[in-house]
């Protein structure tokens, strides 16, 4: 398929829906081409993107967001309902049934949709059957057409050189605010619009998830930073890396050097038709061969213009790796008794006969200072 809504039209033939009708943020963004902010922090104000079998779509947003949505989209047929005026379901419904579409199955993404928000779409329809097709929705999402992983890879190498000019820029004494406030900087310079920022030094290169605080970072010190940032193309970046304040010990550069073979050894193994559990068997094997302590539940994930979209690299995944398929590559080892995380994360395209890694991996440790 070329397009994202020739695809679309293939799911609706195969699954004999007469329609589709989804408002969960990624499926807005991903058929109707538009980021509604509003729709992760203010989860009430609902987008729908509606199309039907016949080749017609339409998107539904708020009042508020028309503007936005009329300057991003590329879809003609913008409507639009009045914030806690209109119920936005009920509205959807009757876009549908303008559209010709009064009865027959409507693919909705169910495990996002609310039960509300389903239970009031099937009342302005009562002559359909909604339908789950989630795993469709993402089976799509998952192959990347050749602009959008030039977008991706754009993406990821922004955020990248982000990470490396903050520490360049970062002097002895600084604080973990001070190097984030720099990536954060630089993100917004390179175009980008700051998704998340995950920073740990000392023991908090331990903690999951950590954000950045006031604490001085101490000589010899590991840090690790986790960053991800929306692009104007509308796909996300999230990427890692770990560095050290001053000059690593030998410890610390063979550690490093250990996790980047861990990764490479997921690479190695990256080609069509190979089964995703085989990137998790593959990583955690070498983290034995290592002597790294594995503590992961999945290695890595897909990303577009959702963070962890499928295939999701864990030890149960039959699915199989298929050529335009996008893959954050993220190896984690945990090293309780020095009060040590190495974390290193990189982005891989599966090709038709093997892979092409989209980031420069991380061959030694970020010196700060």
């Amino acid at each position: 398929m070329n397009s994202r809504s020739d695809a679309l039209t293939q799911l609706m033939d195969d699954r004999d829906l007469a329609g589709v009708a989804v408002c969960a943020a990624e499926n807005v963004a991903f058929f109707a081409r538009t980021h509604l902010i509003t729709q992760t922090i203010v989860p009430d104000r609902l987008a729908f993107f509606i199309a039907t079998r016949d080749g017609r779509s339409a998107l539904l947003v708020s009042d508020i967001e028309e503007a936005l949505a009329r300057r991003q989209s590329s879809i003609d047929d913008i409507r639009v309902y009045v914030e806690f005026i209109e119920q936005p379901a009920r509205t959807a419904g009757e876009i549908i049934r303008s559209l010709g579409v009064e009865r027959g199955r409507i693919g909705v993404d169910a495990r996002r949709m609310s039960y509300a928000t389903a239970e009031a779409l099937q009342a302005a329809l009562p002559e359909t059957t909604l339908h789950g097709v989630d795993d469709d929705l993402e089976a799509i999402q998952m192959i990347k057409s050749a602009e959008m992983v030039d977008e991706l890879a754009a993406s990821a190498r922004a955020t990248q050189r982000a990470i490396e000019a903050a520490v360049a820029g970062c002097s002895p004494g600084a604080s973990e605010r001070d190097i984030t406030s720099l990536v954060a900087g630089e993100i917004a310079r390179s175009g980008g619009i700051l998704y998340f920022l995950v920073f740990g030094s000392g023991q908090g290169s331990l903690v999951s998830h950590l954000e950045a605080d006031s604490r001085i970072m101490e000589e010899g010190e590991i840090f690790r930073i986790d960053v991800g940032a929306r692009f104007p193309s509308g796909f996300l970046s999230d990427l890692g890396r770990s560095g050290v304040i001053g000059k690593p010990s030998r410890f610390q550069s063979e550690t490093l050097h250990a996790l980047r073979e861990c990764q490479q050894a997921v690479f190695d193994v990256i080609e069509p038709g190979r089964a995703v559990k085989d990137l998790y068997s593959a990583c955690k094997q070498a983290f034995a061969d290592a002597k790294l302590p594995f503590t992961m539940p999945h290695v890595g994930h897909g990303l577009g213009v959702a963070l962890h979209e499928k295939p999701r690299l864990h030890p149960n995944n039959e699915t199989r790796l298929a050529a335009g398929m996008v893959l954050n590559v993220e190896p984690l080892a945990l090293l309780s008794d020095r009060g040590e995380g190495y974390f290193t994360e990189d982005l891989v395209l599966v090709t038709e006969d093997g892979h092409e890694v989209l980031t420069s991996p991380q061959e030694e440790l970020l010196e700060l200072g």
